[in-house]
């Protein structure tokens, strides 16, 4: 099995949005990998499926998918290695994504301890990590703990070379920290550097922008602008359901959208 050209084939078909073969194209493989009996390729379609999955609105199946993954981690004798601290920090994302965020706080705690075990406190997974943290605790309501994290993550980004989409994806949700924070001044200004990079023609491509315009949406809204909210939550809208199809992040863009337009039109 050449995994690397079924990974390839994989991301045409979700840069080209066609989601069901993308998923049938993983769901194949699998079956001839377990049929083959070979765990390492399982592994690394589990955590693709797993990913997809999550980012579609499927959190509870990716739940599953994820716990199938860890089962080979200990098959594959991977325990406390690198690979078992990706796969628990994938699978903890989909316990957020499906509302579980103490069960997620837990795994990548599990997975952070790995990671420093290791010595790799300052590679790129601990910055994932880092990353994923603070979205949790934004779930939580605990916008300090959020932004925490943020910072130490954008810390290590930096570190490293042609990272500008990691940098604004981070600084968006700085963004919405600070907001929930109370600091406007301060989130308009990393919002103004986060967008930038969605202005260049290599972020006009990124899948992330929709978060990004979503964040703009609430800034302007806490701002009073709410013409602009409304133009920047729509285009957030659009861009979600072009990226990743129908799922939660919409349902709620929908609802500040609404909230936007009953403040524009309170006669409505």
């Amino acid at each position: 099995m050449e995994i690397q050209k079924i990974l390839t084939r994989y991301d045409s078909y979700l840069n080209m949005g066609k989601l069901k073969d993308a998923e049938a194209l993983l769901l194949l493989s699998l079956q001839d990998a377990e049929e083959e009996g070979l765990y390492g390729a399982r592994l690394t379609l589990l955590n693709e499926l797993e990913g997809m999955y999550r980012t579609t609105g499927r959190a509870r199946q990716a739940m599953e998918i994820s716990e199938k993954a860890l089962a080979l981690i200990s098959v594959l004798g991977l325990t406390g290695q690198e690979p078992h601290a990706v796969t628990l920090l994938n699978g903890a994302t989909a316990c957020r994504a499906a509302g579980e965020n103490e069960k997620a706080l837990q795994m990548y705690r599990r997975a952070e301890q790995i990671l420093r075990d290791l010595g790799q406190e300052e590679g790129y997974s601990m910055t994932a990590l880092y990353n994923n943290i603070s979205q949790t605790y934004l779930d939580l309501q605990q916008p300090q703990q959020a932004l925490h994290y943020q910072q130490q993550a954008l810390t290590q980004i930096r570190k490293f070379p042609d990272t500008k989409a990691e940098e604004a994806t981070t600084q968006i949700s700085m963004v919405q920290s600070l907001l929930m924070l109370g600091r406007s001044e301060e989130a308009g200004h990393i919002l103004e550097e986060a967008m930038a990079y969605y202005d260049t023609a290599e972020g006009q491509e990124d899948p992330h922008r929709s978060a990004a315009y979503a964040a703009a949406g609430e800034y302007a809204f806490r701002m009073g602008n709410y013409a602009a909210a409304e133009q920047d939550l729509q285009e957030a809208l659009r861009l979600s359901l072009e990226y990743y199809g129908e799922n939660d992040a919409c349902e709620v863009i929908r609802k500040n959208l609404k909230a936007v337009q009953q403040r524009k039109n309170p006669q409505d």
